[in-house]
């Protein structure tokens, strides 16, 4: 089987520079070494994307490929890759030394910078908030309604102090629940940085999941009708090596899912413009 360089990338001959990052960058995601370390084959592999990359998007370069297209018709092998990949053909090195040297990342000396921080949407307070209201509202906003009932019913009449008292600890109970969702808003937080993400939540008992911008998977975003109108949801997180992380009631999450893979991609660009 024959594959030149469009062909594995997917795209036309006559594709634009554009569309040809576009493909590169995903191969790039699929094949990242950080996602398999110790794996020769995909590094071997990722480094022959970075080839591909800088031939199509270099003018001249791309014109010599052109011509030499056109003269000869090169096999294929395959690579075996790990497990959960697709088994892709290796373009063979074109225009380009036999030995590739790859400069050191520069990543860990430069700064991490915060992208971006989602907090809990408001929308906690509104379960405890209308059970608080409510039970108000039976206890001291209409004060004859309890007794109404209660003459109405013998068995409530018997235990109407028993339904105050409930009704006074279930109040309680329910101040006791808006604290809790407050400490839960101050306290849980998502944050994308030009390295991570990074899942913060408790107060007492302080959790921190960060994974890995090179072990990121996939991320969910789960919106109900209320959430799509109210801007909330709940944002699932997975990566390499089993990480997962899910937090509920996360503000505008689909603003955080698009600094993350903005993130992403620009960090995938600037390893394909390395050599």
């Amino acid at each position: 089987m024959r594959k030149n360089y469009y062909e594995w990338l997917g795209i036309r001959p006559d594709a634009n520079v554009a569309e040809i990052k576009a493909a590169a960058y995903k191969l790039a995601q699929k094949y990242n070494p950080k996602k398999y370390p110790g794996n020769p084959k995909v590094l071997a592999h990722f480094k022959q994307i970075k080839i591909i990359y800088r031939t199509l998007t270099d003018s001249q370069k791309r014109a010599k490929y052109d011509a030499l297209l056109q003269k000869q018709n090169i096999p294929v092998p395959k690579v075996k890759l790990p497990e959960n990949s697709v088994d892709t053909p290796v373009v063979p090195i074109l225009l380009a030394p036999t030995l590739i040297t790859i400069s050191k990342s520069k990543d860990l000396l430069e700064p991490e910078k915060t992208v971006y921080t989602a907090h809990v949407h408001w929308f906690i307070y509104g379960r405890p908030l209308l059970l608080i209201g409510f039970l108000i509202y039976l206890l001291f906003g209409n004060p004859g309604i309890i007794n109404d009932y209660a003459d109405r019913i013998d068995y409530l009449q018997n235990k109407l102090a028993q339904i105050v008292m409930t009704l006074h600890g279930l109040l309680v109970i329910s101040g006791c629940w808006f604290i809790y969702a407050i400490l839960v808003k101050l306290t849980t937080k998502l944050t994308v940085t030009t390295r991570q993400t990074i899942a913060t939540v408790g107060l007492i008992s302080r959790k921190t999941i960060q994974l890995n911008h090179g072990k990121f998977e996939n991320i969910f975003i789960d919106q109900g009708l209320l959430g799509i109108i109210l801007g909330f949801g709940s944002v699932r997180v997975r990566g390499v090596g089993g990480i997962n992380f899910k937090v509920h009631y996360i503000a505008f999450p689909k603003h955080f899912e698009e600094h993350l893979m903005r993130t992403l991609r620009t960090k995938a660009y600037r390893e394909m413009r390395k050599s």
